[in-house]
C-alpha cells in the first residue's frame, strides 16, 4: 500500500516545524484571549454603568451596611464586604 503523503512530510523536521507553527499559534490565542475577554467585560461594564437604570454599588454598600436580621446581633459586613467599591 503506497504512503498517500509525501515522503518530506513525515521527514522530523517537517513535522518539528509544523509542531512549532502550531505551538506558537496555540501560545498567541492563550496569551490574548483572556485580555481581549477582559476588555470587552470592562466595555460591558462602563456600558452597564453609563445607563441611569442600574444602580451604583455604593448605594447597595450602603443600604447592607444597615441591614440585620431581625432579633439578630450579626452584621452584614461580610456580605459588605464582598461588593465591589465605587
Amino acid at each position: 500500500m503506497a504512503s498517500v503523503l509525501p515522503a518530506w512530510l513525515l521527514h522530523p523536521a517537517t513535522l518539528a516545524l509544523i509542531g512549532l507553527a502550531i505551538g506558537s499559534f496555540l501560545n498567541v490565542v492563550i496569551h490574548r484571549l483572556p485580555s481581549m475577554l477582559e476588555r470587552d467585560w470592562w466595555r460591558d461594564v462602563r456600558h452597564q454603568l453609563a445607563d441611569e437604570r442600574v444602580v451604583p454599588a455604593r448605594i447597595w454598600r450602603s443600604t447592607l451596611a444597615r441591614a440585620a436580621a431581625a432579633g439578630c446581633s450579626c452584621s452584614m459586613q461580610g456580605a459588605i464586604d464582598t461588593l465591589p467599591r465605587a
